[in-house]
């Protein structure tokens, strides 16, 4: 079994920590985003996806992730 990606918390999402897992190839997808502020951080943090328990916030980011 091959490791592509993880999973953080949002609420314990670090750019840094995405930084560093990015730059060692995996994808980080931060989970759960259940508000436009959490939306924000992910993108501000660098992620590569989110997971969501509600679609309204799909579009609240300024820029696709």
């Amino acid at each position: 079994m091959r490791l592509s990606s993880l999973h953080p918390d949002v609420e314990h999402l670090d750019p840094h920590f995405v930084a560093q897992a990015k730059g060692q190839g995996y994808a980080v997808f931060a989970w759960t985003v259940r508000s436009k502020e959490d939306l924000s951080h992910c993108v501000q943090a660098g992620v590569s996806g989110v997971i969501l328990d509600d679609l309204t916030y799909q579009h609240a980011a300024s820029s696709p992730i």
